[in-house]
């Protein structure tokens, strides 16, 4: 089904920033509550030429799922309702998302930012139900990964087949209370799961605690949902994840963000490995994304919302601006950057104007350049 979009203009420009001279521009602007949906994934085109966001209508417990266009800088609304967080492929130009039907119906819904075609493509009614769906997709599109509650504090995930048309509860495991599960985004073969070790959410699913004194780890399961393979990040070998991870495009190697007492630190690993790399450490690092193309990691200072943009290759690291976000307890305060995949701009969220809104830094000339120079 082709979408007919009412495009409406929001963008606000903001000037120049003071770190580096990027452009700012505040994409949206209606008295909502606007978010750039999170940061592990890129929620857009391949092209770089639209993102996908979310918004909150007071009063409503279900988001709105909008696109903008950043060559228009115009936004239009592509679904009135939507469950949990959606989930994109690296390399298409598809997005994939839960809409409620009815009074306790769901689907699972397909849409192509490119040519605004969406199909519902599986019901989901009969699958496990969650309080909030954190989802994966594979590179091939052919299985659809979501988290579920097993029973007290053991979780699960489970798998629709979008070939054959079935689904199963495919692993399980104590402590995945908020598995964030990312299909590795070139093969496929692997998915990375979050362990949030001694973590206690009550029978109605409030988080008495995320995590205990061991803290946050990393796994590795295949996609049938064995061979686990615990990474060397967390403790004992690392001060604990602080829940930020993504993989590095088709590299097989992932990015995270550790705890560390020196305020912070961005470490690498693959897979085999017997210890992480620390890349860079000494700031407040939070959130986390890896550029399409494998070179650069966009990352958040949860000291004041910075927002840095470093090389993977070279190791060095320089702001690109101030996000202006408070860096407070709701999710649309914190910036959450991506960079998109034409390496052009930063999406970050910032309520520095009272109300979460989505902004878009643009990165200067040289900018990239100059990191891509050794220390």
């Amino acid at each position: 089904m082709k979408l007919k979009l009412r495009w409406m203009p929001e963008m606000i420009g903001r000037g120049v920033d003071r770190n580096v001279g990027a452009r700012m521009r505040q994409l949206t602007s209606a008295a909502i509550i606007s978010h750039n949906i999170y940061c592990e994934e890129r929620y857009g085109t391949t092209d770089g030429a639209r993102i996908a966001i979310l918004r909150s209508p007071l009063g409503s417990p279900q988001e709105e799922l909008w696109v903008c266009d950043l060559r228009t800088w115009e936004v239009a609304c592509l679904s009135k309702s939507i469950i949990g967080c959606p989930t994109s492929n690296l390399y298409r130009d598809t997005l994939f998302y839960i809409r409620p039907v009815g009074s306790s119906g769901r689907v699972l819904v397909r849409v192509d930012l490119k040519t605004l075609d969406e199909d519902e493509i599986f019901d989901l009614s009969k699958c496990p139900d969650s309080r909030w769906p954190v989802c994966t997709i594979s590179p091939d599109e052919r299985y659809f990964v979501c988290n579920m509650r097993v029973a007290g504090n053991i979780w699960g995930l489970y798998r629709v087949d979008l070939q054959q048309g079935i689904w199963e509860v495919f692993h399980e495991h104590v402590d995945i209370c908020n598995p964030h599960p990312q299909f590795e985004p070139s093969k496929g073969n692997d998915i990375l799961v979050q362990l949030n070790r001694g973590s206690v959410i009550d029978d109605e699913g409030n988080i008495i605690r995320l995590v205990g004194e061991e803290e946050a780890t990393l796994y590795l399961i295949d996609r049938n949902g064995g061979n686990l393979r615990p990474l060397p990040v967390g403790k004992p070998y690392t001060w604990g994840v602080t829940g930020h991870e993504c993989w590095i495009a088709d590299t097989g190697k992932i990015i995270l963000t550790i705890s560390d007492p020196l305020r912070g630190a961005v470490h690498i690993v693959t897979p085999g490995d017997a210890v992480s790399r620390c890349l860079w450490r000494g700031l407040g690092f939070a959130h986390i994304s890896a550029s399409s193309d494998g070179r650069y990691f966009v990352c958040d200072d949860f000291s004041n919302g910075r927002i840095y943009v470093g090389s993977i290759h070279s190791g060095r690291l320089l702001p690109l601006c101030d996000s202006g976000a408070t860096v407070s307890l709701p999710q649309y305060t914190h910036p959450h950057p991506y960079m998109t995949p034409d390496n052009r701009y930063v999406i970050f969220n910032s309520d520095s104007t009272g109300l979460g809104q989505v902004w878009a830094a643009e990165i200067p000339k040289g900018f990239l350049e100059a990191l891509d120079d050794p220390l």
